[in-house]
């Protein structure tokens, strides 16, 4: 399907043309907006056939949320918003990708349940969190963003600051979980 959207304002004053410049910026937003949607509705079509392939479920999810205080000991006065939370079992990986817009700059953060095996890990190369007791190894993957996509393979995926203020985070998920042993 080809189609193509073209708009042409012809003007030949000064001031006609700081109203094409204005006009066109104020058309950039929409147009994103639009691109964004149909860019996740073909990405949520292609998941879904993956998944019916694999005969597993599919996560899509699009919401807004606020941030709460962070779970993991030692990051209580730490500020959070969970994309993805872990499975109860230690077994299940997400991969998948997330868009999203923060009120405020945020990293986002996938992290890896490794409860089974957090005994052996050398604590002074690996810093893990805890939380709920279990044991994760965060994994960033963007610092100080406000906005983005990102592909992304963990136990979980959340935003984070390392302060207390709370924010709010619209984003869109599309995630596969798969199952390791």
């Amino acid at each position: 399907m080809n189609s193509k959207f073209s708009l042409n304002i012809h003007n030949n004053t000064k001031k006609n043309n700081d109203r094409k410049t204005s006009m066109s910026k104020s058309l950039l937003i929409p147009l994103l907006a639009l691109s964004t949607l149909i860019m996740g509705s073909l990405l949520s079509y292609s998941i879904i056939s993956i998944s019916a392939q694999q005969d597993t479920t599919t996560l899509s999810n699009t919401q807004i949320k606020k941030s709460v205080t962070h779970n993991a000991v030692g990051h209580e006065s730490h500020q959070v918003v969970q994309f993805v939370e872990p499975l109860n079992n230690n077994n299940t990986l997400y991969k998948g990708i997330v868009t999203f817009t923060s009120s405020i700059p945020i990293d986002i953060i996938a992290y890896h349940d490794i409860s089974n095996i957090a005994d052996k890990l050398n604590k002074t190369v690996i810093k893990p969190w805890t939380a709920n007791g279990k044991t994760f190894v965060p994994t960033t993957i963007m610092k100080n963003a406000t906005s983005g996509t990102v592909d992304f393979v963990g136990s979980g995926i959340t935003t984070h600051i390392p302060y207390n203020q709370t924010y709010d985070v619209a984003y869109s998920i599309h995630a596969i979980p798969f199952n390791i042993k």
